[in-house]
């Protein structure tokens, strides 16, 4: 795909309205120098015998496959609708030189009318950012300045790499020329070459320098909410068992009462060194903490073939930015001092084993005959985030530290909503066999996770609420990972990522201690234990509270 001298000047228009501050931008040399270029080269056009590289040669080659679809989405009623965010300069740019591309990365949705963008890149946020505006929209987020930053930053890029393969393309004729050349011309060669070199230089410099712009904005967006995805209100999709809520016992110990009574005394001073958000406890119903543990692992590794990890529980700043978390969440974090480093980059706590489970396969590039990767790992999880001190965060319910089974599914792009059910199942797995009353709820687009494109929660009943609990997400984020970690298949196609809760354990063990309650022949309490953890407990069937020790 190839640009002539008139989609040079309307392109020239454009990043010219850029450095106005039409959308907040602010005007500087890389843009200028660009300017300087695309003059310079819409000067050397005779007609339209010489043209200019348009975009990278991959984008090239998918357009030409797409052309029937960018000419469905440019005619469609969305097309026209969206177009009204475009002032006329960029409608005349869109027009000229994106349209013929928007087909290589628009899809039909499933199951409705309309178009979506088919990925998270650079290539995609530059083509069709008014798709990217109208989907973002879902979660009542407008980031309409920045994607148009993106696409002018974008657009000074593609014409400083369609220089920077001028001035290689002057360099290798020169190098051709240098050996027929009498010593005289060899010498000019040699400064000629020198200064064809420091052109080079200069221009990779001021690609790098975009491409950190570029990436300053991208983080900042959220993903793509897929077309499945409820806008609103979310979608209870089934209630086991019976498809409705259980009768609540007419007496019933909350959780946080059964830890305190079930536990030694000295548990009950969790506060006292570490503040509210934590927990203590002990005897029996530690056991059956990791009895719980070791049933998620050892179902999720025999049953379904995943492959535990064990992961570090500090990582860096750059870790958490590329896998998503940052710079949205920099405030639920726990952020090491500046005496604990990592490589010389701020550390953290994790959120979530996600994150040091994604970063392992950073700039990797898997075969495609090896997917998919299914992973999992049970670490301790840290978050600052704000408590609220109801009835319905007392006790493990929410807390800084948690512990959480992480379930991690890398697949290709073709079949990840089969694998993102398939991972569902395996939660769903895990939940009935301990027979726990729950829910599965699709979120809406207005409560989806940053960085997810379609999410399913599993909430379990705690009769002392009356109300149903999240114990497990399950989200595929599509590309929206794979993208900022540089990780691709080999032969490179996209890489889709998929994670889940397996479950979290605090909360889990919490729905057990008041689901599972019943009174002993004197009326004591008693926790039954669930069957499916009696045999990491030599058999135990009951929790009974300990006689005091003096």
């Amino acid at each position: 795909m190839y640009i002539t001298a008139t989609f040079l000047l309307l392109l020239l228009d454009f990043i010219s309205l850029s450095t106005e501050g039409r959308h907040g931008y602010r005007k500087g040399t890389c843009c200028l120098q660009t300017i300087g270029f695309l003059r310079k080269e819409a000067s050397l056009l005779p007609g339209t015998q010489r043209y200019v590289r348009a975009t990278a040669s991959e984008v090239s080659d998918t357009a030409n496959s797409g052309s029937e679809e960018s000419d469905e989405y440019c005619k469609s009623s969305d097309y026209e609708r969206l177009c009204h965010y475009f002032s006329d300069a960029e409608k005349r740019v869109d027009a000229e030189i994106f349209a013929p591309l928007k087909g290589s990365v628009v899809r039909r949705k499933v199951g409705c009318d309309g178009f979506i963008p088919n990925s998270f890149d650079l290539d995609a946020l530059g083509i069709v950012p008014e798709l990217f505006h109208e989907n973002f929209s879902l979660r009542n987020e407008n980031h309409w300045g920045a994607l148009m930053h993106i696409r002018a930053l974008y657009l000074e890029k593609r014409a400083a790499e369609q220089e920077f393969e001028s001035v290689s393309l002057r360099r290798s004729e020169l190098a051709k020329s240098y050996h027929a050349s009498s010593e005289a011309e060899k010498a000019s060669l040699r400064a000629t070459n020198l200064s064809i070199r420091n052109e080079a230089k200069s221009i990779e410099l001021r690609i790098k320098h975009l491409n950190e712009q570029i990436q300053l904005l991208v983080e900042t967006l959220p993903n793509i909410v897929s077309e499945d995805v409820p806008p609103t209100e979310p979608l209870v999709e089934e209630t086991f068992p019976d498809h409705q809520p259980p009768e609540i016992p007419a007496t019933i110990v909350p959780h946080y009462k059964v830890l305190k009574h079930f536990s030694h005394p000295c548990t009950t001073k969790s506060t006292e060194i570490s503040g509210t958000g934590f927990s203590a406890f002990s005897g029996d119903v530690s056991r059956l903490e990791r009895a719980l543990v070791n049933f998620m692992l050892d179902t999720h590794y025999k049953l379904f073939g995943y492959t535990e990890v064990s992961v570090p529980l500090i990582v860096s700043q750059s870790t958490v930015k590329v896998t998503g978390h940052l710079p949205r969440f920099e405030e639920d974090l726990f952020k090491l001092d500046e005496r604990h480093r990592s490589n010389g980059d701020c550390a953290y706590l994790i959120p979530t084993g996600e994150i040091p489970l994604l970063a392992l396969f950073g700039n990797a590039r898997i075969p495609r005959s090896k997917l998919p990767v299914w992973l999992m790992a049970h670490t301790p999880c840290f978050r600052s985030e704000i408590q609220d001190y109801g009835r319905q965060t007392r006790g493990l319910i929410r807390n800084h530290q948690f512990g959480k089974v992480e379930l991690i599914c890398l697949c290709d792009s073709e079949r990840s909503d089969r694998f993102h059910s398939l991972m569902i199942s395996h939660i769903e797995y895990i939940l009935r066999a301990l027979e726990l009353p729950y829910r599965r709820v699709l979120l809406p687009a207005e409560q989806l996770g940053t960085t997810s494109s379609k999410t399913v929660d599993f909430e379990v009943f705690f009769p002392s609420l009356n109300n149903y609990i999240e114990v497990s997400s399950c989200s595929n984020t599509r590309d929206y990972q794979s993208t900022r970690l540089n990780l691709f298949t080999r032969p490179r196609a996209k890489v889709h990522c998929i994670n889940g809760s397996g479950l979290a354990i605090g909360r889990t063990l919490s729905a057990i201690l008041e689901n599972y309650q019943s009174l002993d022949s004197n009326s004591n309490l008693e926790i039954r234990v669930p069957k499916v953890l009696q045999p990491y407990l030599d058999g135990q069937k009951t929790i009974r509270r300990p006689v005091p020790q003096c």
